[in-house]
């Protein structure tokens, strides 16, 4: 399991597993997504990304998670095998609202963003 620690009063946390059912976590705060500009890139290459997925169906750069005024948003970043919402593929560089429980799907990595409420 890999986890990003950056935890706050509202963290999301984006669960799964790749294409081998290796299990996956990532884990931020809502707050470290505002400051994270343009935002956190998810894909395969280590120095691209602020988070990794060694998965070869997911992209060098696949797609960014960015919190703006209006919640947390996905973009795809011109990915090879497609980034999907709830099953809907998104254009390259589309920005669209995450809500919790939607499902992610990047390549074969199958993912779900949930938000967790720290008590």
């Amino acid at each position: 399991m890999t986890e990003l620690e950056s935890r706050t009063e509202a963290d999301w946390e984006l669960s799964g597993s790749d294409s081998e059912g290796n299990e996956i976590s990532l884990v931020v705060g809502a707050a470290r997504l505002m400051e994270i500009s343009p935002g956190l890139t998810i894909g395969r290459h280590a120095q691209l990304c602020d988070f990794t997925i060694p998965d070869e169906t997911i992209s060098r750069r696949h797609f960014r998670l960015v919190r703006t005024a209006d919640g947390i948003m996905i973009e795809d970043l011109n990915s090879l095998n497609g980034t999907y919402v709830d099953g809907w593929r998104l254009e390259p560089f589309q920005v669209v609202p995450v809500r919790d429980g939607m499902a992610i799907t990047a390549g074969h990595v199958q993912l779900t963003i949930s938000q967790r409420i720290q008590q």
